[in-house]
């Protein structure tokens, strides 16, 4: 009976300890299950993590408290050159381990990490500028876990920036010192920003005087305006011109120099961008002279086109080959046509079938420099032959060699003429008549 209930009692035992073991297995095959789902979710969210990173157009890296990195992304990779077997777990020392440069990159990942922080700064990589944005990121009880960072390369915008100087430096060079006065103002604001010397001359002020300044608020000694508005000139007009066409040239204005003296100006200006603003270079050029050299011009062409009419014979100007240029009102009148149906004809309009040889004969024995007088008759519009002496000798007109013809109506002496040789033939004996 006693073995029978030891017996008993072991087998209980057992089966309770094979129960136990049963809940024990079940409970570590449960965790087991629990850390592979686990494990899975860890590692989809890594890959969601890695493909969205990777999916990023600009460089991004983190790193460890160690300073070694622990996840990049392609553009990263791309732009050091290096796949992911060379970077994730390596400090920037342990990649480039002879690079000065690598070296201060370390001691700010030590200095970081240690203090945090944000920071931002450019540096000189294998041979590339790298801007390089980071921070740190913490655990959840605020310690520093390592860095976060991107990077930029701005190797080429450098190499821009570089040659942008230069350009700028080029310029203000050939701005200074050319002799054409020159001015740029900001739009729509006028204030003067940069003058060169030459403008500075011209209109008798010193840079301190006119150096952001309006330039529409400039006045002469007397407290006249530098521009003088009239109907010739808006200031609003020439802004909203600009505005549209962005540049303008050779518009004359009037000016006033600081002296009172008054100027005409011809101006070229261009609109263009400038430090996220706009600006306008003015180019001057004063044309007073030429102004007034052209007036002179004027009046003397008019005083000359007046004597031209005046003269009461048929004039003339030819082009080289007989093509008329011009012709005196004597000519359009008498002779019945439009001045606009001569312009540009041929000289042998004026003439009979039976003439025209002998006036280009006479043409060209006068380019022979065989000038003399030729009595060959023109034609009226309406038909009516007009006898004419003609002289024919070259010069110029607008600057071109050209061939002015004189051609005298001699209507009268040839109706003389030809009375007397009628007299004569009638009567011979008149021909000894004795006028004394």
């Amino acid at each position: 009976m006693g073995v029978e209930n030891e017996r008993n009692i072991r087998n209980i035992r057992n089966a309770k300890r094979e129960e136990e073991s049963k809940k024990e297995i079940d409970e570590v095959k449960a965790i087991i299950k629990l850390l592979k789902e686990k494990d899975i979710l860890i590692r989809d969210k890594c890959d969601f993590l890695q493909t969205l990173i990777d999916s990023m157009p600009n460089p991004v890296y983190t790193k460890d408290k160690n300073c070694r990195y622990k996840l990049c992304n392609k553009a990263f990779m791309n732009n050091i050159g290096l796949t992911e077997e060379n970077i994730i777990g390596k400090s920037i020392i342990e990649i480039y381990p002879t690079n000065e440069t690598a070296k201060e990159l370390y001691e700010k990942d030590l200095n970081l990490i240690m203090f945090g922080g944000v920071e931002t700064f450019e540096i000189n990589l294998h041979s590339k500028i790298l801007f390089l944005n980071r921070t740190v990121y913490r655990n959840k009880n605020g310690e520093i876990e390592g860095i976060i960072g991107t990077c930029f390369d701005i190797t080429d915008r450098v190499k821009k920036e570089k040659q942008l100087k230069i350009s700028q430096e080029k310029f203000y060079r050939a701005f200074d010192s050319s002799p054409i006065p020159k001015i740029i103002t900001e739009y729509g604001t006028g204030i003067i920003t940069e003058i060169n010397e030459s403008c500075l001359t011209f209109f008798g002020f010193t840079y301190d005087e006119v150096i952001n300044k309006v330039v529409y608020n400039l006045k002469t000694n007397d407290g006249k305006p530098l521009i003088k508005e009239h109907e010739k000139f808006n200031m609003e007009f020439f802004l909203s011109k600009l505005d549209y066409y962005s540049k303008i040239s050779n518009m004359e204005i009037e000016m006033y120099i600081r002296n009172g003296e008054e100027k005409l100006i011809q101006i070229s200006a261009s609109k263009y961008a400038n430090n996220g603003g706009f600006c306008i270079l003015t180019i001057l050029k004063d044309v007073t002279d030429r102004k007034m050299a052209e007036d002179k011009l004027k009046q003397l062409q008019y005083n000359y086109e007046n004597f031209f009419n005046t003269i009461n014979e048929f004039l003339f100007v030819l082009d080289m080959k007989g093509i008329i240029l011009h012709v005196n009102d004597k000519v359009v009148k008498q002779l019945g046509y439009l001045r606009k149906e001569l312009i540009d004809q041929s000289i042998l309009l004026l003439y009979s079938e039976e003439c025209k040889e002998k006036v280009n004969n006479f043409i060209y024995e006068m380019l022979d420099g065989k000038s003399e007088l030729r009595t060959i008759p023109v034609i009226t519009k309406s038909g009516i032959q007009i006898p004419v002496e003609t002289r024919m000798t070259r010069g110029f007109w607008d600057g071109n060699p050209v061939i002015f013809g004189v051609s005298k109506d001699v209507s009268d002496l040839k109706l003389s003429e030809e009375m007397f040789s009628k007299l004569f033939y009638i009567n011979p004996r008149a021909s000894s008549l004795n006028f004394k």
